[in-house]
């Protein structure tokens, strides 16, 4: 999409008939899906651009379509470009828990240590990492 560009739903009355059959042979909401799915699976830089297309699915115009090409463009000429974790850095990633196996009570907090950070995910539930425990 275009910086700055102002996405509206188009007058109904301002658009001629043939306009609006032009408009119906396009796979807008096709065009979008895909857009939609590439931004949650591999490609979050164009989140916000496919959101807001993803507002006009039911009304949308050759602006719409447009700006949805533009991403297509985006993504054609950014397609070799990738993020690289560590560069010429190997990653080493250690982690810790506070399990306690005497009472087979399971692993209650994980924590991880990469690049010299410790890495805390958010307090998951005692049980989630845990398995029954049968005492013999």
């Amino acid at each position: 999409m275009d910086p700055g560009l102002k996405l509206r739903r188009p007058d109904p009355s301002e658009m001629t008939a043939h306009d609006k059959a032009e408009l119906a042979k396009f796979p807008y909401r096709s065009l979008v899906g895909c857009l939609l799915y590439l931004s949650v699976a591999s490609r979050p830089d164009i989140t916000y651009a496919v959101q807001q297309l993803s507002q006009f699915l039911d009304s949308y115009s050759y602006a719409h379509w447009n700006a949805a090409i533009r991403i297509v463009r985006y993504l054609k000429g950014t397609r070799e470009l990738k993020l690289v974790l560590g560069g010429t850095n190997p990653i080493s990633l250690v982690g810790f828990t506070d399990s306690n196996w005497a009472n087979c009570k399971g692993v209650s907090h994980v924590d991880f240590l990469t690049w010299g950070w410790l890495v805390s995910p958010p307090r998951m539930p005692t049980n989630f990492f845990s398995y029954p425990c049968e005492k013999y």
